[in-house]
């Protein structure tokens, strides 16, 4: 188990890295506005002007599908002007399905399974698309307060 959730938090690392710098965060792409984003990274905190409680939102990206069940989404404050970060706390499931033959000996070489089906209760997203009008154009933003758990 710890094995594979070593592996599992390597492999996202890279991803959500590979995900940030290679996106229009940065539109000067200078040492200050790394340093502003890596600031506000680490100081990174819920705007209680922006929640949504949902039911039944699917987000699929690739071959992966978020299905949250039921629960509230915390968005984090803005960077340069856009929501990038989530978190979810509630009831989902995370599928995936490769594609291919090698995809799936790799996933089995990994995780003994050919698709992947994990339940979460919590999530926290990293985005740079158009997650956050998805979320929002299907239900409302509210404010509330957050819970300190």
């Amino acid at each position: 188990m710890l094995k594979r959730n070593y592996k599992l938090n390597t492999v996202l690392l890279f991803l959500l890295l590979l995900l940030f710098f290679n996106s229009n965060l940065f539109p000067q792409n200078s040492q200050n506005d790394y340093e502003k984003f890596y600031h506000h990274f680490n100081n990174i905190s819920v705007d209680k002007n922006r929640i949504a409680e949902i039911k039944n939102l699917i987000l699929k990206r690739d071959r992966g599908k978020f299905l949250f069940q039921n629960g509230t989404f915390f968005f984090n404050k803005a960077f340069n002007n856009r929501i990038y970060s989530a978190v979810f706390v509630g009831e989902g499931v995370f599928s995936y399905t490769p594609p291919n033959e090698v995809e799936r000996k790799q996933l089995y070489r990994f995780f003994e399974k050919e698709k992947l089906e994990e339940k979460f209760k919590k999530v926290f997203l990293l985005f740079t698309d158009s997650t956050f009008f998805e979320i929002t154009n299907q239900f409302s933003i509210i404010k509330k307060e957050v819970p300190r758990k």
